[in-house]
């Protein structure tokens, strides 16, 4: 993707990245900082892979919110309620 400014912005394009936040504003966050050193020691092909997973657990926790909001959830026992959430799971899985 290209910006206004002449940087590119993807993680594949081998050209320079322009930066969101200037290092001293980013979170200081114990985690977040020891994500951020894994994610910028991976290779390309771990980040594209990482950017896969993320994507999916993102898609697999939205289609379960959603699926939480229908009356046939709303109606089921546990047992019912796990079998719903396990169909949307394997519906995405299925998609891939």
């Amino acid at each position: 993707m290209y910006s206004p400014n002449g940087d590119y912005t993807s993680i594949t394009a081998k050209m320079p990245v322009q930066k969101r936040k200037r290092e001293e504003d980013l979170s200081t966050n114990v985690n977040t900082v020891k994500t951020r050193r894994r994610v910028n020691k991976m290779s390309e092909t771990q980040l594209l892979v990482n950017k896969a997973r993320v994507q999916f657990n993102t898609a697999n926790c939205r289609l379960k919110k959603k699926a939480r909001t229908t009356d046939e959830y709303a109606a089921a026992n546990d047992l019912e309620k796990e079998i719903i959430l396990k169909r949307v799971e394997t519906r995405l899985v299925e998609e891939e």
